[in-house]
């Protein structure tokens, strides 16, 4: 189980905390490697954070650094959510512009 794994079962019923409880569970009866619980957690969390954002069929726009976009692309693409990574320079460059324009 991986990262995946843990974005698909944020769809379940249950809950994030029942989610949650699973990780450990599932790493104590060995169906979840140490090494790919923080993976598991990771999808898990996300997809409950995508999930409670009530995204359905609307296209998500990422602006964060290329690490974090790749991350929550992944996730989308898995929950089967179109998405676009915006420039991760855009916020300070429109704060910027405002300051600007505020000064004349």
């Amino acid at each position: 189980m991986r990262f995946a794994d843990g974005v698909r079962r944020s769809a379940d019923a249950g809950g994030m905390l029942h989610h949650l409880f699973g990780v450990r569970s599932r790493g104590l009866f060995g169906e979840l490697a140490d090494t790919a619980s923080a993976s598991y957690l990771s999808g898990l969390l996300i997809g409950h954070e995508i999930h409670a954002a009530g995204i359905s069929g609307q296209p998500v726009h990422l602006l964060c650094t290329p690490q974090l976009a790749d991350i929550y692309r992944q996730a989308l693409d898995v929950l089967g959510l179109e998405s676009s990574t915006l420039d991760s320079n855009a916020v300070t460059h429109g704060l910027f512009r405002l300051a600007s324009r505020l000064k004349k």
